[in-house]
């Protein structure tokens, strides 16, 4: 792997963590990383991913929205399994 291609992969990880928890914009995040052309930058970004920056994002955010869904529903359960038990007693 050259040097540039090396940066080009550090780069979309540190775009992929950004898309992951920030709300920034994906044209704010191609420049932060060090693009100056948001072209290159999807292509970069898809050829790392085989996702564009937007596909990414919101499969990242369906994905986190499905697990918190789950985890509260599970935590609701518990919690009704106790009062249960507390008004048996």
């Amino acid at each position: 792997m050259t040097f540039s291609s090396y940066l080009k992969y550090l780069r979309i990880r540190y775009a992929k963590i950004l898309l992951r928890r920030s709300l920034k914009e994906i044209k704010e995040i191609s420049f932060e990383i060090g693009y100056k052309d948001i072209s290159h930058f999807y292509h970069d970004f898809k050829y790392f991913t085989g996702k564009t920056p937007f596909k990414y994002r919101m499969k990242c955010r369906k994905y986190i929205l499905q697990n918190f869904s789950r985890t509260l529903s599970k935590k609701i359960y518990s919690n009704s399994k106790k009062s249960t038990k507390e008004k048996k007693n």
